[in-house]
């Protein structure tokens, strides 16, 4: 899935669906919880295809809609199911420096449980990870809970800047081994047109930014 999008001067802003914080981007969960019976939880959860496979959702005409309604904000969604529990989702986010991807950013998501839905903003700069345990160990379930990274900005600003993204649509995931979720890119002369890549991530060194070019990178790596 690819998308052009134009970068607006604008704020972090709070996420309706998930209710707002007064920390800083730095600082900032997204924990609302509640629980369900592991009856609900099983009710809720559409037939699965392929086990240990992390893939893009299929939504609807309507589900599309919320999605990019909030705010502007646009996200995308995935899910996973596996054949045993995990436990743990390292989140990172990276910046191509001298073809090399540079990690700027890192945390830690507990999981419980063997099949997950999350929502992930397309734009890196306000990285956000949304996500639910769907079918949680001890028959529970958050309804929702996430994190954020802290905001970043381009050295060159945002103001007349472009930005491109892509997803990945499938990928078979193995426990401790790390793969790209969101690649997004950003330039600023109205003459070019980027596009941006996930497979971006396993050969940064055939990259080469202009100077008013940026590239992020979002990565997940599934523990048992």
């Amino acid at each position: 899935m690819k998308k052009s999008i134009k970068v607006l001067l604008v704020g972090f802003m709070c996420i309706g669906l998930f209710g707002c914080s007064n920390q800083s981007p730095s600082q900032a969960t997204v924990n609302n919880t509640s629980t369900v019976s592991s009856e609900s939880a099983s009710n809720s959860v559409l037939e699965k295809t392929d086990k240990n496979v992390f893939y893009l959702s299929d939504t609807t005409d309507k589900e599309e809609f919320y999605l990019n309604a909030v705010s502007g904000s646009d996200y995308s969604p995935f899910e996973v199911s596996f054949d045993k529990n995990y436990s743990k989702l390292t989140c990172k986010l990276y910046q191509l420096d001298n073809k090399t991807w540079k990690r700027l950013q890192e945390f830690d998501l507990e999981l419980s449980g063997d099949t997950f839905w999350f929502l992930i903003k397309n734009n890196l700069l306000e990285a956000t990870i949304l996500y639910k345990n769907v079918n949680a160990e001890q028959g529970y379930s958050l309804i929702s809970s996430g994190r954020l990274f802290e905001t970043i900005e381009p050295s060159f600003g945002i103001h007349g800047v472009t930005s491109h993204y892509a997803t990945t649509d499938k990928v078979s995931v193995e426990d401790g081994v790390e793969f790209p979720v969101i690649a997004n890119i950003y330039w600023k002369s109205s003459d070019d047109s980027l596009f941006a890549n996930t497979e971006d991530f396993y050969n940064p060194e055939k990259l080469d930014l202009g100077k008013n070019e940026a590239y992020y990178m979002l990565t997940f790596t599934f523990f048992e």
